[in-house]
């Protein structure tokens, strides 16, 4: 097993990395634990850094490295000590398309001699890096093989894309297709764009097809309005589909999976005529619209449509009166969050039972006085010190008897010295001793030594003489006839002794009225974390309804719990608004969850324990005086943490020197209002707006704004002063792209039509779809959906009818009660959606709207998008799938580095930087076990090639399957080329082959080099 291990290398689909090693570190470490020689690994290393393009950020903590960099160091890992079998599980997952390039061909430098694994969601990235490839559905193997032969095995065939122009005969292209191709199927219309599919069995008519539509461009002789064409073969994605398909013929999705494959068209499209034409002339020639997207399929001449029938349903609102009302948005914003406090029973554990547990811990404590506050009288005689005996010596020559059974009388522990000094000591059981000098009644003279160990031993000797002399003077044998008793002078101040039970009462309660404020900067940080914050503020939500919505719920946890301890409810009161919003300060230190889990309480225990423990300990002792209560002043102004803590422990001292003056027999609200609780109470006041202030400042940093701008924003109203300061702080200038600047103007003026209302323009019309879910994972679908329309304003009276409509069209209608956390990828990303749309936005951003989503689930949710957007609705989108921007967008924009690189439609883009084709043959000599071909076959093959395109390469070369490069630049007519490909698979023994354009995301790699 270790030698499996040692030639094994792994990639995980999510990284496993330490945040706080390098790259470096990583890789030094992994070759240790694979077995490296010791005098290797540097070497190692070095190479793999080199070869994963890390070797800048060799000694960058893994923390700071962006995605696409760790998951390079994760493969780094894999193939480290260059191990002979390598696993490799969604590699290039969330990678752009320039890194994930990067990847493939780190990958396939290290292919030869060893076996690699691949899982992966992308076709394109099996369709390269794999030679064979396994379909895999629902856990069933359902087919293996070459791309060439799936493609041609399971694919719908060839897509033939049209670029018409303005007076195009939709009709009469028409026929002329499917008078060639009599399987021929049309696909769609996007815009001067017309697709069909041509099926694989009809390849030896595409030849006489194309030769036609070449002829037609060029002679104008039937008028039937093509400017260019271009075709290319079925993607490996659709093999995916097709077998999906065949597996669930029962299910709709089916149908909608066959009908986006054919809408696909679009995106296999190069023009073969007018190669360097230029934008403007395209443009000038009506091939690229620049429409106001308010076109509508029955506007299109000639029956062409657009193909968006049921069940696709277009999601919209438009007959709907949007009434955004802060008192509906309120009651949402509450309902989430009391649902989200009910749901996490370790939350509700957490501020609800722990803080009970904690009041009821704390007034027990506090119930049981260490500190004596009222001092009993004692009464003194000879049982105060048990054991302990009387010394006497007779210095007399008289007869003592009377004296000493007198003296008996109060104890019996009494015994004549014998003259051992060792009774005398400190240590002997003695409480005192007498020495009788004179003894003749009525006369008597003692000399009295006590031992001063014993506090009350003087005052009880000279009671029990007393006592003694008097009967014998009186002749009575009464018991006591003088009691002797102490009288304490009582307690005026507070006991300048440790106060335990107060102390341990005061951290108990006060820590109550921390962990409820720290909930909320926890819950506050989930909310940034997961991106729902910034969900909410761009569909309308206020930042003072977010967090009011938050402060009522926590301040009625903090009033149930302050309903147990009545007597500082009003403290506690004036403490709950500055210390939910010192809590929310605190909140933005942190940007993950589990941090601010483990680090908040200690935040906050530092804050609020620790000084008022300073503060206590030298009010207690008398240490401080001055010192004391000056330190209270400035934690009172400055530290809401101090507060709680410091108000049990004041309250408790009032009641402690209630209970120590004989003459208090009851508190007034009045005896409350000492210094140190008055000064609480105003500092609690102070704190709330000045922490608010900070609160805002910190929310205006984090969100990356300008606070001196949004000060602006509240005291410039003047609509000229604000335009001037626009104008004066843009970038753009009149050189900047015309096209650009219209398409701003045309925004700009709808944005400001009276129609829209009193609603600020963009929050009415732009909706963001966020790339990872901002969804809460203990709330349902259905509740995201109530809660988003509330906030856009629906009225209550539409909201179920609305999500209902929704969760249908989506058909996510039975994941509709299930929470967040419950719900597959696919199905969250439909959510994603469903939020962004609910109030029929006329503007929506769509930030990777099918990421991580299968090929079938994406396609649906390109179905819909394009069903949703019909009039006067428009999408921005970033991707880095080049097929999704192909297959939604009219007009694309490639940026690189923060440029903006080239602007245009996808056939405009690839007529002006596309790379040409590919080819791709496969020899007679079986799939499964390929045979190799002699010499003089692949000799003969790269002669053909070399005839044919002047300039092509060999790309790759495995067993009986050859891929070609062929520059744009050689192709000169398709029919030519399908003319001379079909000759050839006679006489070169081809047994198939497929000649495809280049695609939208070679332009891109173009613009990424």
């Amino acid at each position: 097993m270790r030698a499996i291990r040692s030639m094994t290398g792994v990639c995980p689909q999510h990284d496993i990395l330490f945040d706080l090693l390098t790259p470096r570190e990583h890789l030094e470490f992994f070759a240790a634990v694979r077995g490296i020689p010791r005098s290797m690994i540097r070497h190692e290393v070095k190479k793999t850094l080199k070869d994963i393009d890390l070797v800048e950020k060799a000694d960058t903590f893994a923390r700071y490295l962006s995605g696409g960099q760790k998951r390079k160091l994760s493969v780094g890992i894999a193939i480290i000590g260059d191990p002979k079998i390598i696993i490799l599980d969604e590699p290039t997952a969330g990678v752009d398309p320039y890194s994930r390039r990067q990847l493939w061909s780190l990958l396939q430098s290290r292919r030869h001699g060893k076996v690699i694994l691949l899982t992966t969601h992308f076709m394109d990235e099996a369709d390269i890096l794999a030679d064979r490839k396994a379909v895999i559905s629902k856990g069933k193997l359902r087919c293996c093989g070459s791309s060439l032969f799936l493609k041609n095995k399971f694919g719908i065939g060839y897509h033939l894309t049209l670029v018409l122009e303005g007076n195009a005969r939709e009709h009469a292209i028409s026929r002329l297709v499917t008078s060639h191709v009599s399987k021929a199927e049309k696909a769609r219309r996007h815009g001067r764009e017309l697709s069909f599919i041509l099926p694989h069995n009809s390849v030896e008519n595409f030849a006489p097809l194309f030769s036609a539509i070449e002829h037609e461009i060029k002679t104008r002789s039937s008028r039937l309005g093509i400017s260019s064409y271009g075709v290319s073969m079925t993607t490996l994605e659709e093999v995916f589909l097709h077998l999906e398909k065949d597996e669930e013929t029962e299910c709709t999705m089916d149908n909608l999976s066959k009908k986006m494959v054919r809408n696909r068209a679009l995106s296999r499209s190069l023009s073969l005529q007018s190669k360097s034409t230029s934008y403007q002339s395209l443009q000038n020639e009506g091939v690229i619209v620049q429409g106001d997207g308010q076109g509508k399929a029955n506007d299109l001449p000639d029956g062409i449509h657009n193909d968006r029938n049921p069940p696709v349903l277009g999601l919209g609102l438009d007959a709907i009166k949007i009434r955004p009302n802060f008192f509906q948005i309120l009651y949402a914003m509450l309902r989430i969050r009391v649902l989200r406090l009910f749901r996490n029973l370790q939350l509700l554990y957490f501020t609800i039972v722990t803080p009970l547990a904690l009041v009821a811990l704390g007034l027990y404590l506090n119930s049981i006085r260490t500190v004596d506050v009222k001092m009993e009288s004692l009464k003194l005689d000879s049982h105060t010190y048990n054991e302990t005996k009387i010394l006497y010596l007779n210095n007399t020559d008289h007869d003592i008897t009377k004296l000493i059974d007198s003296i008996a009388q109060d104890t019996k522990l009494i015994e004549e010295y014998d003259g051992n000094f060792a009774n005398l000591m400190n240590i002997a059981p003695h409480i005192a001793a007498f020495n009788i000098n004179d003894y003749n009644l009525p006369r008597l003279n003692l000399t009295v030594t006590y031992n001063d160990t014993m506090q009350h031993s003087l005052p009880i000797l000279i009671n029990i003489l007393s006592n003694a002399y008097y009967r014998l003077i009186s002749g009575k044998n009464e018991a006591t006839p003088i009691e002797v008793h102490t009288h304490p002078f009582q307690q005026t101040s507070q006991p300048q002794q440790f106060n335990i039970g107060a102390a341990s009462c005061a951290i108990f309660l006060g820590m109550v009225f921390i962990i409820l404020p720290i909930t909320l900067a926890v819950d506050m940080v989930n909310d940034r974390e997961i991106k729902a914050k910034n969900q909410l503020r761009v569909n309308g939500l206020s930042f003072s309804t977010y967090f009011f919505s938050y402060f009522i719920v926590l301040v009625g946890l903090m009033i149930f719990i302050c309903l147990c301890i009545l007597g500082i409810i009003f403290l506690i009161m004036l403490y709950c608004p500055s210390s939910i919003v010192f809590s929310t300060c605190l909140s933005y230190i942190f940007d993950k969850v589990d941090s601010a889990q483990s680090m908040l309480p200690n935040i906050a225990t530092f804050f609020g324990l620790l000084p008022f423990i300073l503060v206590m300990i030298l009010d207690m002792q008398g240490l401080g005086g001055t010192a004391s209560f000056a330190l209270h002043v400035a934690f009172s102004l400055l530290n809401s943490m101090y507060v709680p803590y410091a108000a049990v422990y004041y309250v408790d001292r009032v009641h402690l020197m209630c209970s120590i003056n004989a003459a208090c027999h009851y508190l007034a609200m009045s005896d409350y209002l000492t210094m140190e609780i008055i000064l609480l109470a105003f500092g609690a006041l102070l704190q709330c707006p000045v922490w608010f202030i900070v609160l805002l400042i910190l929310d205006i940093n984090k969100s990356g704004g300008n606070v001196s701008d949004v000060f602006k924003h509240y005291f410039l109203r003047d609509g000229n002063s604000i335009r001037e300061e626009i104008m004066e702080n843009s970038d753009i200038g009149e050189h900047e792209d015309t096209d650009v600047k219209n398409e701003r103007q045309k925004v700009f003026n709808f944005v400001v039509s009276p129609a829209l209302g009193q609603e600020p323009p963009l929050v009415l019309l732009q909706r963001y779809c966020p790339q990872h879910g901002a969804q809460w994972k203990n709330i349902t679908v259905r509740e995201h959906l109530e809660c988003y329309a509330a906030i856009r304003g629906v009225p209550w009276s539409e909201v179920d009818r609305i999500v209902d409509q929704y969760l249908t069209g989506l058909q996510i209608h039975e994941h509709a009660d299930k929470q967040s956390q419950e719900c597959s990828g696919g199905t969250k990303r439909k959510l994603s959606f469903a939020m962004a749309m609910v109030s029929g936005p006329k503007v929506i951003l769509m930030d990777e709207p099918s990421t991580g989503m299968d090929p079938r689930s994406k396609r649906f949710l390109w179905d819909t998008i394009l069903a949703s957007f019909q009039g006067g609705r428009g999408v921005i989108l970033t991707t880095h799938s080049m097929e999704e921007a192909d297959a939604l967008c009219s007009r694309v924009g490639i940026m690189v580095k923060g440029e903006l690189r080239c602007i245009g439609s996808t056939q405009h883009l690839k007529n002006l930087y596309g790379a040409g084709y590919t080819l791709e043959m496969k020899l007679l000599g079986g799939d499964c076990t390929p045979t190799t071909p002699s010499g003089d076959r692949i000799a003969g093959l790269k002669e053909f090639v070399a005839g044919l395109f002047s300039d092509a390469t060999l790309e790759e070369s495995f067993a009986d399957r050859l891929v070609f490069a062929v520059p744009q630049h050689a192709v000169t007519s398709l029919a030519e080329c399908f003319t001379q490909l079909e000759k050839a698979k006679l006489e070169l023994d081809i047994e198939e082959y497929s000649f495809s354009q280049t695609t939208l995301e070679q332009v891109f790699l173009k613009f990424s080099h």
